[in-house]
């Protein structure tokens, strides 16, 4: 049996596609890794980052807040700007309908990543590079990051908000590098979470705009 297992290894090598190793190996194995995902990137991105665990202690906590936080935060901005928090009274229907369109677009978002998810079937990070990540986590699968398609579906859907805009934004940025960072996703989970959370916004809001006819 080791001995096919090693040639296998040689035929992979010949053929240009070098074989992942220890904890990677088994963990593709397991889960069935898609071919078509960028590993060789997102691999050298997340031992890069691991490298640097342990130079700033308090680097390395407040990235796992973040990671684990940011979308409490982000919900309660939603929350404030259905209010009208700070909002000018002009503008506050519009902000009413930008907070329910941001609820819509996370929803349709994680109902949508569902069926990717189980198709994908990709391991985390720290499955695959045998690492133990900064945040806690259970094994599961890990593209596309719901909590990228979340923050950028509730971020791009308050961006017309004033004064909203630019902290979920910003938010939703150091939600998608906390998650990388703390080894819980691979730098393209991030990247396609944010794209679909970005799609989900604008599709949430041209529905918003024709069924019900929300202010732009």
């Amino acid at each position: 049996m080791e001995q096919g297992v090693r040639r296998t290894k040689q035929q992979a090598a010949a053929k240009g596609a070098p074989p992942l190793a220890g904890a990677a190996e088994s963990a593709c194995a397991r889960r069935g890794v898609r071919p078509e995902f960028p590993d060789r990137v997102d691999h050298a991105v997340t031992r890069w980052l691991v490298r640097r665990w342990g130079r700033s202690a308090s680097l390395d906590a407040t990235m796992a807040v973040w990671a684990e936080w940011t979308p409490v935060v982000l919900m309660m901005l939603i929350v404030a700007a259905s209010l009208g928090l700070g909002v000018p009274p002009a503008r506050r229907p519009g902000a009413l309908a930008d907070a329910l369109t941001a609820v819509a677009a996370a929803v349709c978002g994680r109902l949508l990543n569902e069926p990717v998810t189980r198709w994908a079937r990709r391991p985390r990070p720290f499955e695959q590079l045998g690492l133990r990540p900064l945040l806690g986590h259970p094994a599961g699968d890990s593209f596309p990051s719901n909590h990228a398609t979340g923050a950028f579906a509730l971020a791009v859907s308050l961006w017309p908000v004033p004064g909203y805009g630019w902290v979920a934004l910003g938010l939703a940025i150091l939600l998608c590098v906390s998650r990388v960072y703390t080894g819980l996703h691979h730098a393209s989970d991030v990247v396609a979470g944010a794209l679909h959370g970005t799609a989900c916004a604008w599709l949430a809001a041209w529905v918003g705009r024709w069924l019900f006819g929300w202010p732009s």
